[in-house]
């Protein structure tokens, strides 16, 4: 039984192991009208969107500097050839 509630806490958190301990921490201080579920929920959806919004970020940045690169070597030769 104990199997079982670890995977499934692993796969609610997906990446994050460190949601399923929190949870299991949460759970030790109940309080009414408050759920533990909800707030894990929201804070893995938080960090998947900050791990996307830094996959995108960091992205543009490498496009940014093949560009910034490939323009500097373009201007490099034509200089050289004046």
């Amino acid at each position: 039984m104990g199997t079982d509630d670890r995977q499934s806490d692993t796969a609610d958190t997906g990446a994050m192991p460190w949601l399923g301990d929190l949870k299991k921490m949460a759970e030790k201080f109940t309080l009414p009208g408050f759920d533990i579920a909800a707030l894990v929920e929201w804070q893995r959806k938080d960090m998947e969107a900050l791990v996307e919004a830094n996959r995108q970020a960091s992205k543009a940045s490498r496009r940014w500097s093949a560009g910034a690169t490939r323009s500097c070597r373009r201007r490099s030769r034509n200089g050289r050839r004046r």
